[in-house]
């Protein structure tokens, strides 16, 4: 008979295991089957150990969830980015840390959206638009046709009985996000250092500011306006050095912003009420523990709760406060009309991007909320 010995340490233990393997010499074969196979044994579950242990060492390690928005520390898009991380920090206590970068801190919402893709940020309020800057969404260039919606609060319904599930969830995942939450910023208005607008024929040779979206420009150039694309970290220079006479943007990013303080002229256009999503990388998400994405999805719903109410709550107040450094232009049902047909051009372009189908089924959507 002959003895062995095997040793081995276990990763992270405090002491030495040794095996005892006896076996018997027979015809001078050392039985070098058995010793590989119990070797290997032995190797496996210390592997298997050790590297359960590291699993574990690294679910007690605090997770770095970095957010990011363009909005300023008063905008909505920033107050709805902290509610959430104030919530996200409040369920999961010391094993999460939230660091939020806003006012365009990471840069404008592409650079946003890359970086999540990248890995280097995990979440950022981005608008729908964007999808299209980072990826291929023609789905969501919907949202951009100018009077597409008559209120907040079909917007906001919409989101929660069709939007979210049955268009934007899908199309932001397969662009490589997670949408979470929704935040509409309010009604898009016209503003401008020039003269009062009540007519499309007022917009004629003004440098307007857009995003760069085709479907807003093509609007724009609809009611004669020369649209400019320009960064909107830049419209307050670009306004104060007459590098642009106007802008067309949300109520609350005038109010918020400081363009309220630069400007002469608002009209109460509605062409457009912004669609915002908290999102965060699809990929970083899938990689989280299931019921932590659970409760991460029910904390982005309690979110665009949170957000409806400001907005509804926003626009009681909004107005008051431009009366007070602006002229305002309250305009009519029928006014509004004609600024409808005469952006009706970029309805062409929506149908070509999102399909006659899917454009059918939003009207008819739409229609009954």
């Amino acid at each position: 008979m002959k003895n062995l010995f095997i040793t081995f340490k276990n990763k992270g233990g405090d002491h030495m295991k040794k095996l005892f393997i006896t076996f018997k010499n027979k015809g001078g074969d050392h039985m070098k089957k058995l010793f590989i196979t119990l070797l290997v044994l032995i190797l496996s579950v210390s592997v298997f150990a050790a590297g359960k242990q590291e699993v574990v060492e690294a679910a007690e390690k605090e997770m770095l969830i970095r957010l990011a928005t363009t909005g300023s520390l008063t905008n909505p898009l920033y107050i709805s980015l902290k509610q959430f991380g104030d919530l996200v920090q409040d369920e999961f206590g010391d094993k999460v840390k939230i660091e939020i970068y806003p006012s365009s801190q990471l840069g404008a919402e592409k650079e946003m959206g890359q970086g999540i893709l990248s890995g280097s940020l995990q979440g950022a309020v981005l608008s729908s638009n964007t999808m299209n800057m980072v990826g291929n969404a023609p789905e969501l260039l919907i949202f951009e046709q100018p009077f597409l919606l008559e209120s907040i609060e079909q917007a906001y319904t919409f989101y929660n009985t069709w939007g979210k599930e049955k268009l934007m969830a899908p199309v932001y995942e397969r662009t490589g996000f997670k949408l979470l939450s929704f935040v509409c910023m309010g009604a898009t208005v016209m503003v401008n250092n020039v003269h009062p607008i009540e007519t499309p024929s007022d917009c004629e040779r003004l440098k307007i500011r857009s995003w760069e979206s085709k479907v807003m420009l093509t609007g724009l150039k609809g009611i004669g306006a020369n649209a400019i694309v320009l960064p909107y970290s830049e419209v307050i220079p670009g306004l104060q050095q007459g590098q642009i006479d106007g802008l067309i943007t949300t109520d609350m990013h005038v109010l918020t912003d400081g363009i309220i303080d630069v400007v002469k002229y608002i009209t109460d256009l509605r062409i457009q009420y912004g669609f915002h999503g908290i999102v965060v990388g699809l990929k970083w998400f899938n990689n989280l523990p299931e019921d932590m994405q659970r409760k991460i999805e029910e904390i982005g719903d309690k979110v665009t709760e949170f957000s409806l109410e400001m907005a509804q709550e926003n626009r009681l107040k909004i107005y008051d406060e431009f009366e007070k450094k602006a002229q305002v232009t309250y305009l009519t049902k029928e006014q509004r009309a004609k600024f409808k047909e005469k952006t009706g051009l970029s309805q062409q372009i929506v149908i070509e991007g999102v399909g006659q189908d899917l454009w059918d089924e939003v009207q008819k959507i739409l229609a009954g909320i």
